[in-house]
């Protein structure tokens, strides 16, 4: 159920002075577990009885002036894994201003083709973001979202690589080298990463006379992708990035 396990179970029995059933609940989350347990009996020659049982366990962990809320393990040694949500600036389209068909420049003899953009178009359908899944010595660990942190339990007195790989198709660039710590008794480590959002732009290049350019260059912010032979071209860019000017390319 999304983040968070769920386990139940269900028993019945009797014999000769009364009969039982007993019904368990059992969740796990990154926040931390909870237990609910249900208990009916009814004696041979006498009342029944319902019973409930509630228990729930959580956590905390301060390190690297960062403090996680909740925690599903509490241990002796902790990775504080964070991964920071770089904000983009505030980005105004001037929808007005966009025509039809945007050239680059007379005298650039590069032309981008597309449709302009006006206030009464309907707005597109939402994407879920997506997640990266933290990896412990290669082995997958909790799942952390941009602008989150979730802390995981660890052995101490140990060194422990920590990374995370994407699930879901995240929409976000950031730099996922794998980090080492080494942990000691008591001990707090917080590793942080940062994730910047993206888009994906689709589009054409044509010349001047409206033919598709094979092999054009694009670039968006570090990516860099070559047009196919009918001038197609898919590239991500961070979302508040800066329009290059083309002709500044010539």
């Amino acid at each position: 159920m999304g983040s968070t396990e769920v386990l139940g179970e269900v028993g019945v029995s009797t014999d000769a002075d009364s009969d039982q059933a007993i019904a368990r609940l059992r969740a796990l989350s990154n926040l931390g577990t909870a237990d609910v347990a249900a208990q009916w009996r009814s004696r041979a020659f006498g009342d029944s009885e319902l019973s409930y049982q509630f228990n729930g366990e959580s956590g905390f962990a301060i390190g690297g002036g960062a403090v996680k809320l909740g925690l599903r393990n509490p241990a002796e040694s902790m990775v504080l894994v964070d991964l920071g949500k770089v904000r983009a600036r505030p980005v105004e389209p001037e929808l007005d201003d966009i025509p039809p068909a945007t050239a680059a420049g007379p005298d650039t003899g590069v032309e981008a083709a597309g449709i302009a953009a006006t206030s009464e178009a309907a707005p597109p359908p939402r994407v879920a973001e997506g997640g990266y899944r933290v990896t412990i010595d290669g082995r997958a660990q909790s799942y952390v979202g941009p602008g989150a942190r979730v802390a995981l339990g660890v052995q101490p007195l140990g060194e422990y690589v920590v990374g995370l790989k994407p699930e879901g198709a995240p929409q976000f660039d950031l730099d996922a080298t794998q980090r080492s710590v080494t942990v000691y008794p008591g001990n707090v480590v917080r590793v942080r990463f940062e994730a910047q959002k993206v888009i994906s732009l689709f589009g054409q290049v044509l010349d001047a006379a409206g033919r598709p350019l094979r092999a054009a260059r694009v670039e968006a912010g570090a990516d860099v992708a070559l047009a196919d032979d009918r001038g197609y071209f898919t590239i991500t860019a961070p979302v508040d990035s800066d329009p290059v000017d083309p002709r500044a390319r010539r």
